[in-house]
């Protein structure tokens, strides 16, 4: 039995690392029930990468910036309009942030072949970005819940805030989360050394919006203890990696280059817990932090902020140390109690891991994603 066509348009940048794993470990497990089709955006490189059997397709973004923006905005239209046409589907499924122009020609282009259209929401616009961003994200939104078949959010708080702070009407819709690989993501063989402790924060960029500039001055706050903090990213904002000088933590904070996403296991595997400083912020209260779900099946207890995002996922867990904001001496507090606790942190390791193979790896997100789907059909 032939299975039904779904067109993921993803205008994301599929060569940044994290956008590639939320995709393509998706679109493999949505295979089981549709055949499906990627077509997305890059940056610097048009990887030859394989999504769901298929060769992941690109819009045109040669030249120089502003010049492939522009080659990007003016091939989109017609690439679109091709992969509908040759391959017609029964779903069509947006991700990400395309202009109204756009969602008003795949909605025209998909009635033609009767498929259904479904936009995803998986981030707000950054605490940097102005209000003109969160204008045309609401109309964007606005659009879609009026007009689409349904809306997907990354998560239960990111629905109620939308509904409300957007006014939205009803509509369907549904949640389905970040995931991790669990057979990629697990405990070490070899567990680290005792001494010193070993924190670890990966992906993004190490800038206060993060709250990674209170992170490091908190370990200020706990130099009496024998502890170290690992950061990695090559993307870092001088106002926040400055407290590493500042304060003379160049011996307890070490910074380390991006490295390959197939090597984030290994790095994991060598600390003692995961920290998540994420600040109060709408932009982080409504998110799904993959990093969160990969330090816990690795078997590492976690130490974050008591922000929803995080509360939703770890509140009465007691593998996870709350700090009460995102402040250098609630941080450092949290890590003290952590520090406090670390005998048991085999055992606590194992019930992280144990959480997230019952709710959250990629495979328990794409059965939430393929159910919601296969309701149209």
């Amino acid at each position: 039995m032939q299975k039904p066509r779904l067109l993921w348009i993803a205008f994301k940048l599929i060569d940044k690392s994290e956008n590639r794993v939320v995709l393509l470990q998706m679109i493999e497990r949505l295979n089981q029930h549709f055949d499906v089709r990627l077509i997305a955006g890059y940056s610097k490189e048009a990887l030859e990468l394989q999504a769901g059997g298929r060769p992941v397709e690109y819009y045109d973004r040669h030249g120089r910036i502003p010049l492939k923006w522009l080659r990007a905005y003016i091939s989109q239209p017609s690439v679109i309009k091709r992969l509908i046409r040759s391959e017609p589907p029964a779903i069509i499924f947006v991700t990400h942030g395309p202009s109204n122009r756009m969602l008003r020609f795949i909605l025209k282009n998909a009635r033609k072949y009767g498929a259904k259209v479904v936009f995803d929401v998986r981030t707000l616009p950054g605490p940097k970005n102005n209000s003109r961003s969160f204008k045309l994200f609401s109309s964007r939104l606005l659009f879609a819940s009026r007009h689409f078949s349904g809306v997907t959010y990354i998560t239960e708080e990111m629905r109620r805030y939308c509904i409300k702070r957007f006014g939205l009407p009803d509509h369907k819709s549904a949640v389905w989360t970040s995931g991790v690989d669990a057979d990629t993501f697990r405990p070490a063989d070899l567990k680290p050394a005792d001494t010193p402790f070993r924190l670890i924060y990966h992906g993004g960029i190490i800038s206060a919006a993060r709250g990674l500039d209170r992170l490091i001055q908190a370990m200020d706050y706990v130099k009496d203890l024998d502890i170290h903090l690992t950061l990695i990213s090559s993307l870092r904002e001088p106002e926040a990696i400055c407290w590493i000088e500042r304060l003379k933590l160049q011996d307890r904070v070490t910074l380390v280059d991006t490295i390959p996403h197939a090597q984030i296991p290994a790095q994991i595997q060598a600390h003692h817990a995961g920290i998540l400083p994420f600040p109060d912020c709408d932009m982080w209260n409504t998110s799904s932090p993959i990093k969160l779900f990969e330090y816990m099946a690795c078997g590492l207890p976690v130490i974050a902020t008591q922000i929803p995002a995080h509360r939703n996922v770890l509140n009465g867990k007691p593998f996870a140390f709350f700090a009460k904001d995102a402040s250098p001496q609630a941080l450092a507090a949290a890590i003290r109690q952590a520090y406090s606790q670390k005998k048991r942190f085999e055992e606590l390791g194992n019930q992280a891991r144990a959480q997230v193979l019952e709710e959250h790896t990629w495979n328990s997100q794409a059965v939430r994603l393929s159910n919601f789907l296969r309701s149209y059909l």
